[in-house]
C-alpha cells in the first residue's frame, strides 16, 4: 500500500543549482541523490514521475533543443547550497566499501554498517515489534502496527507451528517472529543474527516478556550452524537478500538443520532481470537500500 501522492516538502529545499548540474552531467544516480538529501523535489505525484522512466529513457532531443536546454541550464546558480555529489558523497563510499565478496567478514561489516545505527534510531520509524519487513495489510484501514502483527501471525500460520516444536529464525532481526511464536504458538524458537544490536534489543525483549525458557537468540552466520536435523520449522523473513546470489546453493544448509518433512518458510526481495548487474537501479538499491545486497529472478531463486 502506498499514498496516491508522495508527501510534499518545503519549497525552501530545492536548489536551482542542482537542476543545473542535472542538465549539465546529466548522472543517472544524481537525481536520486539530491532528492534524498531534499535539493530537489516532485510537485504533485512522484510515483506518476518514476512511473514514466522508461519514456524520459527513450527521449531523443535535436540538437537545437539541447542548446535551448544547455542555455537555460547555464543561467541557474553555479553553487549548490546543498551538497550533491553522488560519484565522491557518503552513498558512494558504502557502495565502493562492499564488494559483493560475500564472506563471514564483509557479510558481518555489511549487516552491522545497515542495522547497528542504533535500536533508537529504528524505533523512530518501526512499528512496536519492530519488524524491518514489509507488512501484511488484511484491511485497507489497518495501521502499520496492526499490519505488522498481521505479518508475524500470517508467517506462523504458513509454517503450520505446533506448540513444543522447534523454530528457527535466520536473520532475526530484533526477535519479533521468534517472540510471538513462543507466545502465540508454544514453540521453541532460537533466532540468528549478525548485528549485535539487534541481538541486544531481542535478548532484552526476552527478558521482559519471560520467555528466557523459550526464546534465544545469538550471533552466528548461517553457515555456521551447527548440527543436523535440529529444527522442525524454519523461518528466513528478509534474509536471503544479504546472502549473495553465488552464495545462494550455501543456503541449502538450512536442509541440514531441518527435519524430513518440516518446513522452511523464505520471504525475500526479489528483481525483474536475471543476475545483479551494475546499473543506476542496482547502485541506488546498494547505496540507499541494502549495502552489499543482491537481488535475483523469482526463477532462480
Amino acid at each position: 500500500m502506498r499514498p496516491t501522492k508522495a508527501p510534499r516538502r518545503s519549497p525552501s529545499c530545492c536548489d536551482p543549482a542542482v537542476l543545473r548540474r542535472l542538465v549539465i552531467e546529466s548522472h543517472p544516480l544524481l537525481l536520486a541523490d539530491a532528492y534524498v538529501r531534499g535539493a530537489v523535489d516532485v510537485e504533485d505525484d512522484l510515483y506518476g514521475a518514476l512511473g514514466r522512466k522508461s519514456h524520459f529513457e527513450s527521449i531523443s532531443l535535436s540538437w537545437r533543443d539541447r542548446l535551448v536546454l544547455l542555455c537555460d541550464a547555464l543561467c541557474l546558480p553555479a553553487r549548490a547550497g546543498v551538497h550533491v555529489k553522488p560519484d565522491d558523497g557518503f552513498a558512494s563510499r558504502v557502495a565502493r566499501r562492499f564488494s559483493h565478496r560475500h564472506s563471514r567478514h564483509s557479510d558481518r561489516a555489511a549487516i552491522s554498517f545497515h542495522y547497528d545505527v542504533s535500536n533508537e534510531c529504528y524505533g523512530l520509524w518501526l512499528d512496536p515489534e519492530r519488524v524491518y519487513s514489509c507488512a501484511y495489510f488484511e484491511h485497507s484501514n489497518d495501521t502499520l502496527a496492526a499490519a505488522q502483527r498481521n505479518k508475524l501471525e500470517h508467517t506462523c500460520r504458513k509454517l503450520r507451528l505446533q506448540p513444543g516444536e522447534r523454530l528457527l529464525d535466520i536473520g532475526c532481526g530484533r526477535g519479533a517472529l521468534a517472540c510471538w511464536a513462543a507466545r502465540e504458538h508454544g514453540v521453541l524458537a532460537h533466532g540468528i543474527t549478525l548485528s549485535e544490536r539487534q541481538r541486544e534489543y531481542a535478548r532484552r525483549r526476552i527478558r521482559a516478556e519471560g520467555l528466557e525458557d523459550r526464546v534465544t537468540v545469538e550471533l552466528c552466520d548461517y553457515r555456521d550452524l551447527v548440527g543436523e536435523v535440529v529444527y522442525d520449522k524454519v523461518a528466513s523473513i528478509g534474509m536471503f537478500e544479504h546472502v549473495g546470489l553465488a552464495n545462494l546453493p550455501d543456503y541449502a544448509t538450512v536442509r541440514r538443520v531441518l527435519r524430513p518433512g518440516g518446513l522452511f518458510l523464505s520471504h525475500g526481495i526479489t528483481h525483474d532481470e536475471e543476475g545483479w548487474k551494475k546499473t543506476a537501479g542496482t547502485e541506488f538499491i546498494n547505496r540507499y537500500v541494502f549495502p552489499d545486497g543482491e537481488l535475483d529472478c523469482v526463477s532462480n531463486i
